[in-house]
Parts: C-alpha cells; sequence; structure tokens
C-alpha cells in the first residue's frame, strides 16, 4: 500500500473530529464517563489524530507554527503509552475544545495549500 500523503491525513483529522462530535453529540461528561464502548472509540480517535498529525512533513508543520503539532503528538502519547493515568475530564476537555480547533486547522492547511501540487 502506498504512503498516505498529508493531505489524506490532514483529511483523516477532520473525519476523526467529526466522528467524535456525532459520537458525543448530546452526551454530558457523567454519561461519556460510564459508556464504556463510546469513551474507548472516542480516546482511540484522538488518539488516531495525533499520528495522523505527526505524520504530517515536518518541513509543513514548521511553516505553520501556529498549530499545537507537539501538543496534538504529546496526547496521543498520553493515551496511548500513559493511559492508565488519563482522566476522563482531560480527553472530555479536549474532545470538546482542542479537537474542533485542530480539524478548524488541517481545514485551513488544506485550503491554503489546495493549489499546491508538490504533494
Amino acid at each position: 500500500m502506498p504512503p498516505r500523503d498529508w493531505r489524506q491525513r490532514a483529511g483523516d483529522i477532520i473525519a476523526l473530529a467529526d466522528a467524535v462530535a456525532r459520537s458525543t453529540e448530546g452526551m454530558t461528561l457523567a454519561e461519556f464517563a460510564t459508556d464504556e464502548d463510546c469513551r474507548d472509540a472516542n480516546i482511540y480517535r484522538v488518539g488516531l489524530i495525533g499520528e495522523a498529525a505527526n505524520a504530517i512533513p515536518e518541513s509543513l508543520r514548521a511553516q505553520r507554527p501556529e498549530i499545537p503539532w507537539r501538543r496534538i503528538r504529546d496526547m496521543r502519547n498520553l493515551l496511548f503509552h500513559v493511559y492508565f493515568a488519563v482522566g476522563v475530564q482531560i480527553v472530555w476537555d479536549t474532545m470538546r475544545m482542542r479537537v474542533p480547533e485542530i480539524a478548524a486547522d488541517m481545514q485551513r492547511l488544506l485550503d491554503l495549500y489546495a493549489d499546491d501540487t508538490r504533494g
């Protein structure tokens, strides 16, 4: 399978953010905390957002320093490597506040480079 280019990764982030929003729409923190399947699925999605962000070339990330690349990757590492110490509130806040911002950042990035054929 050929590697996915950065545009596909940015699209993955947008799709994952949309899935997070859809699966938790109308849900409270208490409901999220007690719905193991929803919680686990969205922890995985947030982790995948970090994985996809990490696959975007460093040269491109350097051109967009306003995007919190390091924090996105750090959250992925926290969720996948220190999962036992991650509180539900942190995941909830990330999903509600940060994930939509990251998706918007990725859409702006795609829009900015829409005519750039360099991949």
